[in-house]
């Protein structure tokens, strides 16, 4: 919500740092212009005499800025009296020995205290006025009655007003923190006329625009009741005449008493009289205003809620009822004025004129602005104008013969971005129009046009709205045909590879068997023979007579030769298919290999193989084998690495597997699976095609410079043995 405040003591901007939706006026006095007023009413001023106290913060702030910033200027032209935190008995002694050319100004209060308290503001001025033979000036309105003369006044309602002009923008639509801080605070020239006559002060001799309390009125000025209360009080004080004439001892004595009493009444009346008259006027204009307030906003409500159901052509028609009501004119009407700034259009006028005054025909689409009425003169000068006797205006009066006739108007533009969108008039008021009448038919103008342009904008977004229903519906047709296209495809590619590996499958599948029968036929037939040869060429060496030497070594290199043979094809057929797998395990099988790769290769391998068990299925165990092995291959073929790193962990229900080098790498990216075998490298396809036939999940990181990860993740479920 808006916040407005009033009189806020001493107002910095950076209080509000942070703080959005805030304004209002300061309350700042202004002790050098109550100076300025002292020396235009006493212009033999020499004498200054500052009451000063800083028995609380508000007194000692006032204190340090007199002293800082008014006495420093002070000094220079006047001879100047500080009295800060002076008892009364102190300030009477030192007020009564000025001279006529001084003056005395309350910013503080007495030190003394009364029954134990401080004085109140209107106590501490009342006592100070009593003792001084000057005048004495305050600052703020609680001090005016007290004796005091007067001064640059700072008055509550002053404030009050300006706060409520700031609240009426807000209520208008103005956001809050669009409105400046008033940091001048609103003050007047106001004297007690009283004290002014005991001062000998000529009314002359004020400065202009000075505002009195305490001013003899006539008694027809005073209400009715007032003098009749008056009356009655003559009337009361002349039966006690009768009464006291009755008693001749006290005649002469009760005369005089019924004189006194009478003045002292008279000036009592007239004093309550001018206080009641003057807050009955201030009362009367605030509900005057109040009340006009409150028509607009309520005719604002009303428009808001009967744009919600009602077309563009209904709202300002009956916006220009609204202002006609409010202004209590006889006819009205409202144009729009497109962007060339000379074309009226969309013309309507209010219920009341087309009933009973306008007689011509539909709404004219477009109406040149030469033929406009006198009017135009809103359009040209761009503000409200009024013309309160339309007859003697020497403007020319265009308008069709059919027309009501105009006694008088208001005619006000709206403008948004330094152009006019369209104008608003009212007419044939019983009396003059006034600028209350510009304010009142300006809230509806503006409402009228922000609900128009809404509606133009919601019209629009409709439209738009259905074109891109409708184009996303012939969108929907395509995607969905088009869709059905792609999973028509999606399916008959899926058919492929899943035929492509159930081949790929059955392929490697053939070929370990037909690797496992070649490794047993060499180790069976072909090792068999070979260790027989051996053994036969042992003996024939050993047949050999001792001088056949030549013979004896090539018995020895054919022997030589024959070992080689044999551990090849031990090799081979371990190669093809490794025994140490049926036999130890997975585990040895791999652990094995690893140290077989690394001796041949002289390349460290740290692996850590221990989380794999022997419980998996044969089929998974020589697939796992066969990927170890490729992996090794491929970096002892391609990577150029140093060291190699294997690390497997079993998780609950997958099986990790990871295989780093530091090798030379590549780029994964490019080599995707979705690229064919032969630009990703056969190592690389036969590692996924592998990985597929156990349902593994196979990841290769690798950027050139940086080594090759490939992480291999095997489900556990459909890969064990139980």
């Amino acid at each position: 919500l808006p916040i407005v405040f009033c009189g806020y003591n001493n107002f910095r901007p950076d209080v509000l740092k942070g703080i959005g939706n805030i304004t209002g006026v300061n309350e700042e006095v202004d002790f050098a212009k109550t100076v300025d007023f002292a020396t235009q009413i006493q212009p033999a001023l020499r004498n200054l005499v500052f009451i000063i106290s800083t028995g609380d913060d508000s007194n000692r702030r006032m204190a340090t800025v007199t002293e800082d910033t008014l006495f420093p200027k002070l000094r220079k032209g006047y001879h100047l009296i500080v009295l800060k935190d002076a008892s009364m008995a102190e300030i009477g002694t030192r007020l009564g020995a000025l001279s006529p050319d001084s003056a005395v100004f309350l910013v503080g209060m007495t030190s003394d205290l009364i029954q134990g308290r401080r004085p109140t503001s209107v106590e501490n001025s009342r006592m100070i006025a009593a003792v001084s033979p000057v005048p004495v000036y305050s600052f703020w309105d609680f001090a005016l009655g007290t004796g005091i003369l007067g001064g640059h006044i700072i008055t509550g309602l002053d404030q009050g007003r300006t706060t409520a002009d700031m609240v009426l923008r807000v209520l208008a639509g103005t956001p809050a923190d669009r409105i400046p801080v008033i940091m001048p605070t609103p003050a007047r020239n106001i004297i007690d006329f009283n004290v002014m006559q005991k001062f000998g002060i000529n009314v002359n001799a004020l400065p202009a625009r000075c505002s009195f309390i305490n001013r003899p009125v006539s008694l027809l000025d005073r209400s009715g009741w007032y003098i009749g209360a008056a009356l009655l009080a003559i009337s009361l004080e002349s039966l006690l005449i009768m009464a006291l004439v009755l008693s001749l001892r006290q005649r002469k004595a009760a005369l005089r008493i019924l004189g006194i009493e009478r003045d002292l009444l008279d000036q009592r009346v007239e004093k309550r009289t001018e206080e009641l008259q003057h807050i009955n006027e201030l009362l009367e204009e605030e509900i005057r205003v109040r009340n006009r307030t409150e028509k607009v906003i309520t005719a604002r409500l009303r428009l808001l809620e009967f744009a919600t159901t009602h077309t563009m052509d209904e709202l300002l028609e009956t916006t220009i009822d609204e202002a006609e009501a409010l202004t209590g004119s006889a006819i009205g009407f409202y144009h729009f004025l497109e962007t060339d700034q000379n074309t009226l259009s969309l013309q309507n006028w209010s219920t009341r004129t087309k009933a009973e005054f306008c007689r011509t025909e539909d709404k004219v689409p477009h109406h040149d602005l030469l033929q406009a009425g006198a009017w135009i003169d809103c359009i040209h000068q761009q503000r409200p104008v009024i013309h309160n006797d339309y007859a003697s205006f020497p403007h020319p009066k265009r308008m069709p013969s059919a027309h009501a006739p105009i006694i008088r108007e208001l005619v006000l533009p709206v403008l948004r971005d330094d152009s006019i969108v369209a104008i608003i008039g009212v007419g044939n008021k019983p009396h003059d129009y006034t600028a209350e009448d510009i304010e009142t038919v300006a809230f509806l103008a503006d409402l009228s046009w922000e609900i128009t342009e809404r509606k133009r904008a919601e019209e629009a977004l409709k439209q738009a709205h259905d074109e891109l229903e409708h184009r996303v519906t012939l969108r929907t047709r395509e995607l969905l045909q088009a869709n059905e296209a792609l999973r028509s495809e999606i399916a008959e590619r899926k058919r492929a590879e899943d035929t492509m590996q159930l081949l790929s499958s059955k392929l490697l599948t053939s070929q370990e068997e037909e690797q496992r029968r070649i490794a047993m036929e060499l180790h069976d037939q072909t090792g068999q023979d070979i260790l027989v040869l051996k053994l036969q060429l042992q003996a024939l060496k050993r047949q050999l007579i001792r001088g056949q030497t030549n013979l004896q070594t090539e018995c020895d290199k054919i022997l030589t030769f024959t070992n080689r043979i044999i551990e090849d094809v031990r090799r081979l057929s371990h190669g093809l298919s490794p025994s140490q797998l049926q036999i130890l395990g997975l585990r040895a099988a791999l652990k094995e290999l690893i140290q077989n790769f690394s001796e041949k290769t002289r390349i460290p391998i740290y692996f850590d193989v221990d989380a794999l068990d022997n419980g998996f299925r044969p089929e998974t165990e020589i697939v796992l084998y066969r990927i170890f092995q490729e992996a090794l291959t491929n970096i002892y073929k391609h990577a150029r690495a140093e060291k190699v790193w294997i690390k497997v962990c079993r998780q609950v229900n997958r099986l990790t597997i990871s295989i780093k080098d530091d090798g030379q790498g590549f780029d994964s990216n490019r080599h995707r699976a979705s690229e064919p075998a032969v630009a990703r490298g056969m190592g690389l396809s036969a590692l996924e095609l592998r990985s597929r036939m156990i349902g593994a999940d196979l990841k290769i990181l690798s950027q050139p410079g940086e080594g090759t990860e490939i992480n291999l993740f095997v489900p556990i479920e459909g890969n064990t043995a139980l």
